[in-house]
């Protein structure tokens, strides 16, 4: 990782924290590298107003570029975050961590900052044996984000997952289409209404008949 890459990074601390000095060590080591560009630490001790700000409820707490991660993490892993901060996979894998933990509205607060962040998301829904919990996430941040301009930018993307072997993710292409509220997603839904199973051409076919309408 160069330094013209490297991620800022903020770490939330305080007075007593069994893991707080570790997590400084190994973040300030990884400055001197090059692989954080900039470091900078609160004690929340003295500035509460900064915790209460970011929601943050314990420490140490870090964000790292775009991600938050709580509590302590050894060298290696926060190398492993290093390097999923500046990949869509590596994205992918945060966002599915979000959502298995519950945090709906800290996807869907990421989600709005940047098109390649719901083509992360995307790239969790092309995954046909995702757990119940993280594909309800996922359709509930598309649904969160109906009709906005982040969707209409990765419409050809939904069409890659329309092509996708699994009726299942088909069947979610259509519907993920559908909330684009966009013309472009027109040629995707007509293929889509031709489907060999059933449920995929019933979605399809309900979504073409909205965005004639509209």
């Amino acid at each position: 990782m160069t330094s013209t890459t490297a991620p800022d990074a903020l770490l939330l601390i305080g007075p007593g924290c069994p893991h707080c000095g570790a997590l400084l060590e190994v973040l300030s080591k990884l400055v001197k590298s090059g692989e954080i560009a900039q470091l900078n630490v609160i004690n929340v001790a003295q500035r509460p107003e900064q915790a209460r700000e970011l929601g943050v409820r314990s420490v140490p707490w870090l964000r790292l570029g775009e991600f938050e991660l709580e509590g302590g993490h050894t060298e290696g892993q926060i190398k492993q975050w290093l390097q999923r901060v500046q990949s869509l996979d590596g994205k992918s894998e945060y966002f599915k961590e979000l959502l298995l933990g519950g945090k709906l509205d800290k996807a869907i607060a990421m989600a709005r900052t940047h098109p390649d962040n719901m083509r992360s998301m995307l790239l969790l829904a092309k995954d046909s044996e995702l757990s119940v919990k993280v594909q309800l996430g996922i359709s509930a941040v598309f649904e969160e984000l109906q009709g906005s301009e982040i969707l209409q930018q990765i419409v050809s993307d939904m069409g890659v997952l329309a092509e996708n072997p699994s009726a299942k993710v088909r069947a979610d292409a259509a519907h993920f289409l559908s909330l684009t509220e966009s013309e472009q997603a027109l040629p995707y839904l007509q293929q889509l209404a031709k489907d060999e199973n059933v449920d995929v051409r019933e979605i399809a076919e309900e979504a073409l008949s909205e965005l004639i309408r509209h």
